[in-house]
């Protein structure tokens, strides 16, 4: 008999795929901008390279606050997976010596509060330029800043 996937077993593998797809790009920016691979090590300073990372894809105004969060998402996805916890708790983020005296990091980076409060002040800032209901007070702001007699 064959197996009939359910709508949520088609849902998670799409997701799966796309947190895949986005954690790779997460992993290139570490390199790129000389960062270990953060598939092969839980370098201390991931939360902020991850708030780099968020910051440079939702600089574009065609990048949508969803594909930032995302991305975090996907680094949290990865770093919440028993094979990649590092015997921690994948519910926070920590920063620690090792034996030797280098500082690493334990847990998962994507649920350090710097990271958090960096998409919450993006949300506002994505909310506050959408247009939404505060459009006409920001085109009341613009006007009054342009008009300066």
């Amino acid at each position: 008999m064959q197996h009939v996937h359910t709508a949520n077993e088609v849902i998670k593998k799409a997701t799966q795929t796309v947190y895949k797809a986005s954690f790779k790009k997460f992993s290139d920016f570490c390199i790129t901008n000389g960062y270990p691979d953060p598939r092969h090590e839980c370098h201390y300073k991931l939360p902020v390279v991850l708030i780099a990372y968020l910051q440079s894809i939702s600089a574009s105004s065609s990048i949508s606050l969803q594909t930032a969060e995302k991305a975090r998402s996907a680094v949290a996805s990865y770093y919440s997976s028993h094979q990649n916890s590092n015997g921690t708790n994948v519910n926070t983020w920590s920063i620690r010596e090792d034996e030797s005296g280098e500082n690493r990091g334990y847990g998962n980076p994507a649920r350090d509060p710097f990271v958090r409060q960096f998409l919450r002040r993006l949300k506002k800032k994505k909310v506050w330029w959408s247009g939404g209901r505060k459009s006409t007070l920001r085109s009341t702001l613009t006007h009054s800043a342009l008009d300066c007699d």
